[in-house]
């Protein structure tokens, strides 16, 4: 078939990342499940994870991490073909040894089996078509579950109506046979749902085929369109004379079209023809869905260095062995971007591809031979830099768009183009683009650009549109005056077309002289936005704003052949105008305890004037200090009882002012990172000066910001970036307490193991040794792990251990009262080098030998008297089941009341005896013995109960270790 010429040419990019998956307890291979994927017969994506099924019938369900969170037996001694899931409903076809027909069952996967620990199956049923059997090609459910298609080897589809009703109850619906081709098998499934009626629009806005139910059927020569619902018509619908092979048909995401991949290109098909159709040649073995992408997916092939594709070219020559390259078999897997009409990604895959899966917004390829791999789809940041860099701005637009991006970051694209088109002369093409930002770009920066002659018409376009009623009186307020006046300045030699006035405004602005030419005519709006900046917000219900104090234009032929005679006087008087206006139209000041309220600006980013105090960091310092007091109420308290900032209340400006919670937080993070860099910095250039203590009082600020405010308050900086510039700068007070408050006290304490083993001289310091002590003494009570590790140091060296031979012992005392590590770690410890001798523990060993000892003996003796009651308890059973031994009672007196026994009387082989008064009716237990009894019958009963919870088990064997398993061995449970 001839591919259509309006086919568009694919844009190739690398916008994913293959990733391999690792198995959660062996990183050195792929998952566990996967491993024999030729026992593998159907996955499938699902609401609650990853659906695994094999050819024994086994389903199993997969977490993120991909081990098995349930498995259960779906289907006996046979193996499932297909699954397809939908809100937690799972419908599964699999064979039956006992019959040839297919076995369809259901599955609820949110409520489970308490004995089992498998969903609870719903319905099962055969599917039966005639007397003949026929195999199941492909299964489609519908998203409400109201609708389930099966297509069949021989052509046949059946269809089960009203699915969701018949979950629960007693029958189970017959299906219809609604379509049969016998000489072409069914290859694919769909359905598209109707799209919600809005009850606000009108009915003929919606189009009838969104308000119906269809079912795309696809056979090998064509596509067939089914339509349910009220109004839909009985007959099919022919989509197109076009089919395809077994698994090269799905539905997209959105599930309004189904792909259809054929050799020459792949067609979009709807509910009334076919739509789109996109020109790539090749084999196709299948098609898959994820988000606005299609992944095509080759049959394996030999790759050739001159294969069409540059990907198969590539492969073969970047392989080590470019011979035995060609001689192994993959398979080629293509994601495109079906709306933006680009190749996304292209990569070969070793032995073929199994199956591909779309799960948690995340793309997974199965290669034949067990491998998965992850397709991680790169930031649209990262794609966004790729197209501006290839200058591809039209498509970095349509991408923005359908990544979600906001308005802004749309405007700052077409901002990026205006300034592309600028630089290459097209000035109209430009300022197309820079209309487009209105709103979010400063018109300032516009403007300053078209401050030309032969660039006026493009100004006037954009000052035309800057005076419309939408961006008006908010964008040319934040004019600056200079702006303003550059403007006037241009106005005054050039001819400009006025802009029409707001419609229906009486007190709208002065509007231009009709038939006037110059470009003075734009004053009295220039002069009346900005003279109205600051105007209450109690005028803002005023139909229209108020009209200027100054005389409006004069209107008469005279005055305006006086304008064309006299530009320059012009010009002079406009200006002065201008700076009256101002002056007059300011309002007057709000009575006290009112605050004046004008239109709401973005408050400007510090940020932005950084790059002014590269060469003054003093100033700069200042200027930070000033903006964290005057802006957040921030400031450093030095230990002295100090602080940086002035004594005065800082000013925090929010009304007046939209405030962004994630640009004021961004803001915070880079003035204080700045301002510990440039301490820090300060700090060593005052040293080098040999001002050593304003150097000390410097790098104090450093310490006050790592640390926090008095009131226990952090400073918001980041804490990675701090550790990257403590550490270049050889900050170790700093990098000390980051480690602290990050947790990692092992790290701290092998910064000062390094330190000593620097062989650096220590003259007039704390030897790192004695740090390292230190700070064990502080962290070790609540991370006892630390006390081996220091312990090792301390006997690394004969001269530590010299220095510090009772923290040693003090180790050791610690190491056994908290019982770190038994007797024998300790030995292994100091005997892994020369260093420590016997003597050293001589006489700790000897008290934890006699403590063990002591514990030995302890033990023995309870054994040995568990022993003789064990013996005693057997003999006495043996006794009490032996017929032929008679038992004597000696016993005179009631064990109930305590008087002397007398007939009729009660005697127990437990030795008690009672009045037969003394006793309940039909009690047949000895009442002293029945709650002893009674309390071991129900722990034989709890551990039967505990032998059959293995989670509980081996969770107390990880939480217990050997205790657990020696108590289960005690209580008979193993």
């Amino acid at each position: 078939m001839n591919v259509p010429a309006a086919a568009p040419a694919w844009k190739q990019f690398n916008f994913f990342d293959v990733i391999p998956v690792k198995d959660a307890h062996d990183l050195a291979s792929s998952p566990e499940v996967f491993k024999s994927t030729p026992e593998i017969s159907s996955i499938t994506s699902s609401s609650a994870g990853v659906l695994v099924a094999d050819i024994h019938g086994t389903v199993h369900l997969l977490g993120q991490d991909f081990v098995p969170i349930r498995s259960w037996v779906a289907h006996d001694a046979g193996r499932v073909t297909h699954m397809v899931e939908r809100g937690g409903i799972l419908v599964t076809l699999g064979e039956d040894p006992s019959t040839r027909l297919p076995i369809l069952k259901i599955w609820d996967l949110e409520h489970f089996d308490k004995k089992t620990g498998a969903p609870l199956l719903l319905r099962s049923a055969k599917v039966q078509v005639g007397n003949r059997p026929h195999p199941v090609c492909v299964i489609a459910l519908s998203a409400s579950l109201s609708h389930l298609a099966i297509g069949m080897g021989d052509g046949t589809v059946l269809l089960y109506r009203q699915f969701d009703q018949t979950l629960f109850s007693s029958s189970f619906p017959k299906p219809k046979v609604i379509h049969e081709s016998p000489k072409e098998p069914i290859t694919g499934l769909g359905f598209r749902e109707p799209r919600p009626v809005n009850p606000g629009a009108e009915d003929a806005t919606q189009e009838k085929s969104d308000t119906l139910l269809h079912l795309f059927i696809v056979t090998t020569n064509q596509v067939i369109s089914y339509a349910f619902g009220k109004g839909a018509s009985s007959q099919p619908t022919i989509v197109d004379e076009v089919g395809c092979g077994l698994g090269c048909a799905v539905m997209d995401l959105r599930a309004r079209e189904m792909v259809v991949a054929r050799d020459e290109a792949i067609y979009m098909c709807g509910p009334d023809g076919r739509g789109a159709c996109y020109a790539y040649e090749g084999p196709k073995s299948s098609v898959y869905s994820h988000k606005t992408y299609a992944v095509i997916v080759s049959p394996p092939f030999y790759p050739t260095v001159t294969n069409a594709s540059a990907t198969v070219r590539n492969y073969v020559a970047r392989a080590p062995d470019s011979r035995a390259a060609t001689q192994q078999d993959i398979s080629k897997v293509t994601i495109f971007d079906v709306e933006n009409k680009y190749v996304a990604f292209s990569g070969p895959f070793k032995e073929g591809v199994r199956e591909v899966v779309s799960q948690w917004d995340q793309l997974y390829v199965l290669a034949n031979d067990g491998k998965l791999y992850l397709l991680e789809e790169k930031p649209t940041s990262a794609k966004l830099d790729t197209l501006f860099r290839q200058s591809r701005f039209l498509l970095a637009i349509n991408l923005a768009k359908t990544q979600g991006v906001d308005e802004a970051g749309i405007a700052d694209i077409h901002r990026q183009y205006g300034d592309h088109l600028y630089s290459k002369g097209d000035d109209d093409g430009a300022m197309t683009q820079y209309i487009k930002t209105l709103g979010y770009l400063q018109p300032s920066y516009v403007i300053r650009k078209f401050l030309d002659a032969k660039r006026i018409t493009n100004l006037t376009t954009y000052l035309q549109e800057l005076h419309s009623p939408r961006y008006g009186r908010s964008m040319l307020i934040s004019l600056p005056d200079e702006m303003t006046q550059m403007l006037i300045d241009l106005c005054s030699g050039a001819s400009l077309s006025p802009p029409q006035p707001p419609p229906n405004q009486e007190n709208a602005p002065p509007s231009p002289t009709k038939g006037g030419s110059g470009g003075s005519l734009y004053f009295p709006y220039l002069t009346y936005n900005r003279g109205n900046a600051t105007e209450p917000a109690a005028n803002s219900s005023v139909t229209g704003p108020p009209a200027l104090p100054s005389e409006p234009l004069p209107q008469s032929s005279q005055q305006q052949q006086q304008q064309q005679s006299g530009h320059q006087r012009t010009a002079s008087n406009a200006r002065r105008s201008h700076h009256d206006v101002v002056t007059s139209s300011a309002p007057p000041s709000p009575p006290p305890g009112q605050t004046r309220r004008g239109p709401l600006k973005r408050r400007p980013s510090p940020r932005q004037y950084f790059a002014h105090f590269v060469d003054h960091l003093n100033h700069f310092s200042m200027f930070l200090e000033a903006v964290a007091w005057n802006r957040w109420g921030q400031q450093i308290e030095l230990e002295d009882g100090g602080n940086i900032a002035n004594d005065s209340t800082p000013v925090i400006p929010s009304d007046g002012f939209l405030v962004d919670e994630e640009s004021e937080k961004a803001d915070q993070v880079s003035v204080w990172n700045t301002l510990l860099e440039l301490y820090l910095t300060l700090s060593a250039k005052e040293l080098e000066a040999g001002n050593r203590k304003a150097s000390v009082i410097i790098k104090n600020k450093a310490l006050a910001i790592l640390k926090g405010d008095s009131r226990g308050q952090k400073f918001p900086y980041d804490q990675t970036h701090a550790l990257i510039i403590c550490s270049t700068k050889d900050f170790t007070e700093g990098l000390v307490i980051l480690w602290e408050q990050m947790g990692m006290y092992e790290d701290i304490l092998r910064f000062w193991m390094e330190k000593e083993n620097s062989n650096v001289e220590h003259a007039g310091s704390t030897r790192p040794s004695v740090e390292v002590v230190r700070h064990l003494s502080l962290y070790g009570p609540s991370h006892p792990h630390l006390y081996p590790f220091v312990l090792r140091f301390l006997t690394s060296t004969p001269a530590l251990l010299s220095r510090h031979t009772k923290d040693v012992e003090q180790i050791l005392e610690v190491i056994h009262d908290r019982k770190i590590i038994p007797p024998l770690g300790v030995v292994q410890v100091l005997s892994r080098n020369g260093v420590a001798s016997v003597g050293l523990v001589k006489g700790w060993l000897m008290k934890r030998i006699m403590e063990s000892k002591e514990e030995v003996d302890a033990d023995r003796q309870l054994i040995a008297s568990y022993r003789n009651e064990t013996e005693s308890k057997l003999k006495e059973v043996a006794e009490l089941s032996d017929p032929e031994h008679p038992r004597v009672f000696h016993v005179t007196r009631c064990s109930a009341c305590g008087g002397q026994l007398d007939l009729p009387s009660i005697h127990f082989m437990c030795k008690h005896s009672y009045h037969q008064r003394c006793l309940g009716e039909h009690e047949n237990e000895c009442p002293n013995c029945a709650r002893t009894h009674g309390m071991i019958r129900e722990i034989r009963r709890d551990n039967e109960r505990f032998a059959d919870q293995h989670d509980l088990f081996l969770r107390s064997v990880e939480e217990t270790g050997l205790d657990a398993i020696a108590s289960g061995f005690s209580k008979g449970v193993l």
